[in-house]
C-alpha cells in the first residue's frame, strides 16, 4: 500500500477536537461560586463531555486494536530465522534444575504462541532433552505417563537428563507411588540417560535401580537422595547402577559405610556424600573414611561430604602425622560439613587449585559470595569453632592463594568462639603473615576481636604487596571513631562495616528478701 492509499490517509486523520465553547472560561481556576441555574448548565456540559470521551475511548479501542495487529506484521520475531528462534528458546530453559511439565514453562509454552513456534519447538530436539518428572499418590501416573512419553519421543537421539521425584507420605499416603508406566517408558529410552536424579522413595525406582552397563552405556551422572526413613537395604539393589564405569559425578544420600559401594573411585569428578546423623560404627563417614575416600578419588574435581563422627568420639580429633600423602591435583570445590572438631589441619594434602574451601557444622551457616571463577581468586569460609588456633593456622598457612576469607564461630560450639579473637587477627599480620593475598575479610558474631586489633590488622596488610579491599567484623565493645590513617584507606577505596557488640556485664548478686517462699509447701 503507497503512502497515497486512502487507508493511509484515514488512519492519519485527526479524530481529537477542541472542547465546545464554555461560557465558564474566565471562572475556571477562581473561587466563584455558581449559581443554581449556572450549576445545572455545568452538569449538562459535564454530561455532554463525558459521553463524547467515551465515544473517544471506543474508537480509541478500535484504533489501538488495528494498530496492534498491524505492528505485529511487523515485529522482528517474524523475521526470526529459525536457528536463531532455536537459540532463543534453548536459552529460556532452566538453568538450576530440569526442564518443567507445566504450560506455563519453556518448552511447553513455545507450542502455545503460534504455528510456527510450536513447529519450531517440537523440532528442536534438544529442547526436550532435560525434563522433571514429579509424583506422588494423588497423581493420575498414567497421564503423566502419555505426557513423558511425547517429550522424549521428541527428543531425537539426544543424551537425556532426567530427574524423578517419587513422595511417599508417613501418614495421609503411606502407600508406595505406582511409577511402572513411567518407568516403562523411560526404560525404552535408558540407554540415552546421560544424567539421572532419583530423590524421594527409592523403592518406587527399583527397576531402574537394577540397570547396569549395558543398558545405561552413557550414563555420566547419578543422584540418589532417599527420603529419611526409608529401608537402607535399597542401596543393596543399585549396587549395578552404582558401579557403572562410565560415572564421573555421584551424590548420593545414604547410611551405609559409603567405602563399600561398588563406585569407579579413580573415574570420580564429582562427588556428593550425605550421611545422615545416625553415627553408627558400621555406616558413619567420619574423618578417617573421608581421607581415604579422597585416596581413591584422584581426579575429583568437586567434593562435599557430610561427616558424622561415632557416639564415643569426644573432643579433638588429631590426624596421624604419617597419613599417606593424598594429591588431588584437579580438585577446585571442597565443602565439608559435620559435627566435627580437630586440633590440627589435614598434613600431606596436596590440592594446588582449589578454589572454594568451606568447612562448617551445616551448609547453611554461610553467606554466598559471588565472584568469578578464576585462578587468580580463592575462597575459604570456616567454622572456626570446629578446628582449635592452631589448626586453624595450619589450614589458612596450607593456602597462601585465599583471598576471600569468611570466618565465624559456629552457635552450636559457644565455648569456642574465642578462636576468633585478636590473636587471629595478628596471625594475618607480620611476623607470619598468613594468607598473603587477602584482599576480603569477613568475620561473623559469636566473635571477640577488639577495634584496636581490627585496625592494626587493617594497617599492616593496607601496606602489603594486596592491600584489603574490604573488612567487614562484629568488633567487641563501644563504637569508637575510626582513626585518622583508617579513614584515609576508606576514602582510597577500602570498604568497612563495623558491627560493635557491647561487652557484657558481668553478673552482680541481689538480695532477695522473698526468695524461697514461692516453694514453701503448706501442710495445713
Amino acid at each position: 500500500m503507497s503512502s497515497g492509499d486512502p487507508g493511509i490517509d484515514t488512519v492519519s486523520t485527526n479524530i481529537l477536537s477542541d472542547p465546545p465553547p464554555s461560557y465558564f472560561a474566565d471562572k475556571l481556576g477562581t473561587n466563584y461560586v455558581p449559581s443554581a441555574p449556572e450549576r445545572a448548565d455545568i452538569r449538562r456540559l459535564v454530561r455532554s463531555w463525558a459521553q463524547e470521551i467515551a465515544r473517544m475511548d471506543e474508537k480509541r479501542a478500535t484504533l489501538k486494536e488495528a494498530f496492534d495487529a498491524h505492528r505485529a506484521l511487523i515485529s522482528p520475531m517474524r523475521r526470526t530465522p529459525d536457528d536463531l528462534l532455536r537459540k532463543i528458546f534453548l536459552a529460556c530453559l532452566p538453568t538450576l534444575h530440569n526442564a518443567l511439565m507445566d504450560p506455563n514453562e519453556a518448552p511447553i509454552i513455545f507450542g502455545r504462541i503460534c504455528r510456527r513456534w510450536r513447529d519450531v519447538a517440537h523440532s528442536t530436539p534438544m529442547l526436550w532433552s532435560s525434563v522433571h518428572v514429579p509424583s506422588n499418590p494423588t497423581m493420575d501416573m498414567n497421564a503423566i505417563s502419555r505426557a513423558l512419553k511425547r517429550w522424549l519421543e521428541r527428543s531425537g537421539s539426544c543424551t537425556l537428563d532426567i530427574s524423578l521425584y517419587a513422595l511417599k507420605g508417613l501418614h495421609d499416603f503411606p502407600e508406595v507411588v505406582d511409577m511402572g508406566s513411567t518407568l516403562s517408558i523411560l526404560l525404552n529410552f535408558a540407554s540415552r540417560l546421560h544424567r539421572l536424579s532419583l530423590t524421594g522413595d527409592l523403592q518406587a525406582f527399583q527397576p531402574l535401580l537394577l540397570l547396569g552397563a549395558d543398558s545405561l552405556p552413557r550414563l555420566n551422572t547419578l543422584h540418589l537422595n532417599r527420603q529419611i526413613y526409608e529401608d537402607d537395604q535399597v542401596f543393596k539393589h543399585a549396587t549395578k547402577i552404582i558401579g557403572i564405569p562410565s560415572l564421573t559425578s555421584v551424590s548420593l544420600s545414604i547410611n551405609i559405610n559409603a567405602l563399600s559401594l561398588p563406585l569407579r573411585w579413580s573415574r570420580l569428578r564429582t562427588l556428593y556424600l550425605w550421611h545422615e546423623s545416625q553415627p553408627h560404627a558400621d555406616c558413619r563417614l567420619g574423618l578417617e573414611e573421608w581421607l581415604e575416600i579422597l585416596r581413591r578419588c584422584p581426579n575429583l574435581q568437586r567434593c562435599e561430604v557430610n561427616l558424622v563422627e561415632s557416639y564415643e568420639y569426644t573432643g579433638y580429633f588429631t590426624f596421624s602425622s604419617d597419613t599417606a600423602p593424598i594429591t588431588l591435583p584437579s580438585l577446585e570445590t571442597l565443602k565439608v560439613w559435620g559435627d566435627f572438631q580437630l586440633s590440627n589441619w589435614v598434613p600431606r594434602l596436596s590440592v594446588p587449585n582449589l578454589l572454594y574451601l568451606r568447612i562448617g557444622y551445616s551448609p547453611t551457616q554461610f553467606r554466598h559470595i559471588d565472584i568469578p571463577p578464576t585462578s587468580s581468586y580463592m575462597v575459604g569460609q570456616i567454622d572456626c569453632s570446629l578446628l582449635s588456633l592452631s589448626a586453624l593456622c595450619e589450614l589458612l598457612s596450607s593456602f597462601p592463594k585465599l583471598s576471600h576469607l569468611q570466618l565465624l564461630a559456629s552457635v552450636c560450639f559457644p565455648e569456642n568462639e574465642e578462636y576468633i579473637d585478636d590473636t587471629l587477627l595478628a596471625e594475618l599480620c607480620p611476623p607470619r603473615n598468613l594468607c598473603q593475598r587477602l584482599t576480603h575479610l569477613v568475620i561473623h558474631p559469636h566473635t571477640i576481636i577488639s577495634h584496636a586489633a581490627v585496625s592494626d590488622f587493617i594497617r599492616a596488610r593496607m601496606h602489603s604487596h594486596t592491600p584489603l579491599q574490604q573488612v567487614e567484623a562484629h568488633v567487641l565493645g563501644d563504637q569508637v571513631d575510626i582513626a585518622p590513617d583508617i579513614q584515609s584507606f576508606v576514602d582510597d577505596g577500602l570498604r568497612l562495616d563495623f558491627e560493635y557488640r557491647p561487652v557484657a556485664p558481668k553478673p552482680t548478686w541481689r538480695f532477695h528478701p522473698r526468695a524461697g517462699l514461692d516453694r514453701r509447701v503448706d501442710f495445713m
